[in-house]
Order: C-alpha cells, then sequence, then structure tokens
C-alpha cells in the first residue's frame, strides 16, 4: 500500500516539477503569438520559471540578462543550458568575447543533451580566437 502512494507522489513531483513546462517551450520556440495574459498557475509555472520567462520576453538585453543570470542561479534547473546561452548570446553580442565564451562553455560541460551544444561548441571556439587563444580553441 505504501508503494502505491509513494510511486503516485513521485509521479505528481515529476509531472510538476522536472517535465519541462509546455508553455515556456512555446515561448522559447516562438510558437506563442499572445502573452499579454500569462496565468502562471493554469501552467504551473513557478516563481523562478516566470523570472525565465520575464528574460525572454524582455526587450532590454542587459535586462533580459539578468533575468537568466537569476534564473541560472536558482534552483529550477529544466532550462539552465537555453538561459546559458541567452547569457552568451549577450555578452558575444555586447563584444565581451571572454565572458561569452565562460558561459557558451558551461553547455558542452553540463548539458551535453542540449539542443544548443553544436552552436555553442561554435561560438565558443570562435570566442577563444577573437580574444587571441587561438591555440586553446585549436586544443579542443
Amino acid at each position: 500500500m505504501i508503494n502505491k502512494y509513494f510511486y503516485l507522489v513521485l509521479l505528481i513531483f515529476l509531472i510538476t516539477h522536472v517535465i519541462p513546462n509546455e508553455y515556456i517551450d512555446n515561448i522559447i520556440n516562438g510558437k506563442l503569438l499572445e502573452i499579454e495574459t500569462i496565468n502562471f498557475d493554469k501552467y504551473n509555472i513557478n516563481d523562478n520559471q516566470s523570472t525565465f520567462i520575464n528574460g525572454l520576453l524582455e526587450v532590454d538585453g542587459k535586462k533580459a540578462k539578468d533575468n537568466f543570470i537569476k534564473y541560472f542561479n536558482s534552483k529550477d534547473n529544466l532550462y539552465d543550458a537555453t538561459a546559458a546561452m541567452k547569457i552568451a548570446e549577450y555578452y558575444y553580442s555586447k563584444g565581451s568575447y571572454l565572458q561569452s565564451s565562460d558561459w557558451f562553455k558551461k553547455i558542452p560541460l553540463n548539458y551535453s543533451n542540449s539542443k544548443h551544444l553544436d552552436a555553442a561548441i561554435d561560438y565558443y571556439l570562435n570566442s577563444l580566437i577573437i580574444v587571441g587563444k587561438k591555440d586553446t580553441a585549436n586544443y579542443y
């Protein structure tokens, strides 16, 4: 009897906390057309995920980056690879190639199954070359 309850509680936890939220995935993939009214309760979005969404929706790059860093440092890790990629892209676009390389490097090291893996590696190596670390880039 206890086993049934344990598995039921585990299943509920996984559904509400571990499985990626379809609503957030739709925002990431540009499939969401209306963003004015977001019902966080309906889509099971926690505070950390709302910070991530605010980063995706923010027009000001610095504010968006700050939201992604806040999310990345939170306990919620479902979208850490995407957050790291967005932070790295921000620094790359600002010409801070050394900082961007630090963030791009996190993806192959920590999120090897990420859809961002190939782009992160390419940008990481480009960043190293731009800052004069061609030997390091050749090593990888």
